[in-house]
């Protein structure tokens, strides 16, 4: 998605502006989405919110994992011997990491990251080049 009309972008709430002053919602300042470090700060906060959903889901899929692998064993008692592995330690780990992998896949589906700028992607990140001077090389 191209910017249009609205350059001015609000880093709190993530609305777009057309003119400059402060955001309608939050009243914020509004940043200038043409230039690159504007463009480039956001991707990086979309990245951050990303990893940090990310992490949290992970922390409790592993509370699952662990939860219900711990619950089993109890509910299972000696038919737990039936299930190949689940009797040693390394078996519960090696089932709770198989739950806690499970449970993360399906957190990540009900539970997506929302995207702060869905307007903008990492292709539109073009660095501007440097300024070259009148002479070519020789001045650097």
């Amino acid at each position: 998605m191209e910017l249009t009309r609205d350059f001015f972008v609000c880093m709190d709430c993530g609305r777009r502006f057309p003119d400059e002053g402060a955001c309608k919602q939050c009243n914020e300042p509004l940043l200038d989405a043409r230039k690159f470090e504007v463009k480039k700060a956001c991707l990086d906060d979309d990245d951050r919110r990303k990893s940090k959903r990310q992490q949290r889901l992970m922390v409790i899929s592993v509370a699952i994992g662990m939860v219900l692998v711990t619950a089993l064993q109890f509910v299972l008692g000696e038919w737990g011997a039936l299930i190949p592995g689940f009797r040693g330690p390394l078996g519960l780990i090696g089932y709770g990491i198989g739950v806690a992998l499970g449970a993360l896949a399906i957190l990540g589906k009900i539970f997506p990251a929302e995207r702060r700028f869905p307007w903008l992607s990492s292709d539109q990140l073009v660095e501007p080049s440097t300024p070259q001077h009148p002479g070519g090389d020789r001045y650097r």
